[in-house]
């Protein structure tokens, strides 16, 4: 028995440190027509992220929250607010012509090995038309090294680290 612990103490932390391959998945964000051809037609990035169109340099005008966005129930109450002022932030700078409004779900929130806490999501930009502009399917994994002060929960960190995410898919 003892002679199968190192194999079995590997496999755990191969699970829980292997990168994430996102999927896009109908939900609040996406139908299930939309979300089958982000599937087929979204690109993967090298950290396993999904991604699917954007607007051109300078295009983007205002991020608008869209009230549709949600969070799974395993994620705290504070996060999804949390991430909606980290769009606020977004907004800072001058803005291009095409607003969107964003729509934002959390689809797993989870503390890993180790106690690092792992944020799945799926975020879909549509025009004033309602039209999709830009999808990304992504996860964040923040480390304590995120943190700015002690007072700080990790919702706040988790939400700061998937506002970098969101402001670098969105090309700012």
């Amino acid at each position: 028995m003892l002679a199968r612990l190192p194999i079995l103490v590997v496999a755990v932390c191969a699970l829980s440190c292997s990168a994430h391959v996102a999927a896009f998945r109908p939900g609040e964000s996406l139908s299930k027509d939309e979300a089958a051809t982000l599937a087929a037609k979204s690109a993967p990035l090298p950290s396993g992220a999904r991604v699917w169109g954007g607007l051109a340099k300078g295009q983007l005008g205002l991020v608008k929250w869209d009230s549709r966005s949600s969070a799974d129930q395993s994620a705290p109450k504070e996060l999804l607010q949390a991430v909606r002022d980290e769009v606020g932030r977004i907004n800072q700078r001058d803005p291009g012509p095409v607003n969107v409004r964003l729509t934002l779900e959390i689809l797993r929130y989870a503390r890993r090995f180790g106690g690092r806490v792992a944020v799945e999501f799926t975020a879909v930009a549509r025009n004033q038309r309602g039209q999709m502009v830009w999808a990304l399917a992504d996860s964040v994994q923040p480390d304590e090294s995120e943190r700015q002060t002690a007072a700080e929960s990790d919702a706040e960190v988790a939400a700061r680290s998937l506002g970098k995410r969101l402001r670098l898919g969105l090309g700012l």
